[in-house]
């Protein structure tokens, strides 16, 4: 009996799967690696428009541990990754996911 394989997925148009969740002190960010050596994670906080690079992840899940800008005043965050091979972005971005985090 032979196994049916799975056809490889092309790293160029792998989205990589994104969700969140917000925990006490933290937002867990999980995502699925299929055939990538890692992530770049990027971040937005309340009105901002840049995307902030927040760091690589080879793992899932990723942990935003920054804190609240005001602490005690919930804040909208929203992050989006880009797959990555030997230190290069290759996927396009994930869809963008959104979280609101307070104490």
């Amino acid at each position: 009996i032979v196994s049916p394989q799975s056809q490889p997925v092309a790293a160029n148009t792998y989205k990589v799967p994104l969700s969140t969740e917000a925990m006490p002190g933290r937002v867990v960010l999980r995502w699925k690696k299929g055939p990538l050596d890692g992530i770049n994670v990027y971040g937005q906080r309340g009105s901002e428009t840049e995307w902030r690079l927040l760091g690589r992840d080879n793992r899932p899940p990723f942990d935003d541990l920054r804190p609240l800008e005001k602490p005690g005043v919930p804040e909208q965050r929203r992050y989006r990754v880009i797959g990555v091979i030997d230190d290069t972005e290759v996927t396009p971005a994930s869809d963008v996911v959104s979280v609101t985090v307070s104490d």
